[in-house]
């Protein structure tokens, strides 16, 4: 079906071989691998003969393409129009994203490529730039949001909505997640999955001070802290106070974290 109703023909850039196969064409171009193109005049050499036509017109060509500005000359065309372009213009190419100024249109496309091609966010109020939309978001609502979101059960404060979210979600959301092999119940999910591991355990941690045993060591050491520690640990932000330094650190991760940014 290929061979006799496909129109597209492979030509050889190196001799006038044809062929509408793309197999035939790949095994023939494969002779001329370790063939090489010699130039007369010069030791340049190329694998493919067109390459040795274009050097032998730019190199040892008797046409010379000359700027009418300045002395400089070459053999080939395009060669001249870079020139021009890049010394001669009197046009100056200005990028919209920063200072950047140039007299070769080439120039600015390469600097915005190199330069600006990430930048999707640009911030209208003030010089920011960022190439991701929540850093973005987040930027607009630190810098340029004057609204205060404010908690109605504790004294939290923040500007960013997110941080708002996350802790009415941690600290204060009602739903509970319950083991179905005991009465523990806990905020989260991941809590919750540490438990049940604790049931599927089968060594045993037992406190040297009373009867409490657990399968997990870290809670005989949350034990410990809370039940049997003589020190108290109070938080200097609100008036919550534990026996449990852990205790401590997760307040103040879920309940304060964020208030100093304010």
């Amino acid at each position: 079906m290929k061979r006799i109703h496909c129109s597209e023909v492979y030509k050889c850039v190196q001799c006038n071989f044809t062929t509408k196969w793309k197999y035939d064409f790949t095994q023939h171009v494969r002779c001329h691998r370790s063939k090489k193109y010699k130039c007369v005049q010069c030791n340049f050499t190329t694998k493919t003969n067109n390459y040795l036509t274009q050097h032998v017109n730019c190199r040892h060509g008797l046409k010379q393409y000359k700027c009418v500005q300045c002395d400089f000359t070459t053999k080939a065309r395009e060669y001249l129009t870079k020139h021009i372009n890049r010394h001669h213009s009197s046009s100056e190419f200005r990028c919209n994203d920063c200072a950047y100024i140039t007299m070769c249109k080439a120039n600015l496309i390469k600097h915005i490529k190199v330069r600006h091609s990430l930048i999707k966010f640009k911030c209208k109020l003030c010089p920011h730039q960022d190439t991701n939309r929540v850093n973005f978001a987040q930027h607009m609502e630190r810098i340029h949001c004057s609204e205060v979101y404010k908690c109605v059960q504790c004294n939290f404060t923040t500007k960013w909505k997110d941080y708002f979210t996350q802790h009415v979600y941690r600290c204060h959301r009602s739903k509970k997640y319950k083991c179905v092999q005991c009465n523990f119940t806990t905020k989260t999910k991941d809590y919750l999955t540490q438990h049940v591991n604790c049931h599927n355990s089968s060594k045993q941690y037992k406190c040297v001070q009373c009867d409490y045993i657990s399968k997990r060591k870290y809670y005989l050491t949350q034990h410990i802290n809370r039940r049997h520690s003589s020190s108290e640990f109070r938080c200097n932000d609100c008036a919550y106070i534990t026996k449990c330094k852990e205790y401590l650190l997760r307040h103040i991760k879920r309940c304060h974290r964020h208030s100093g940014l304010n």
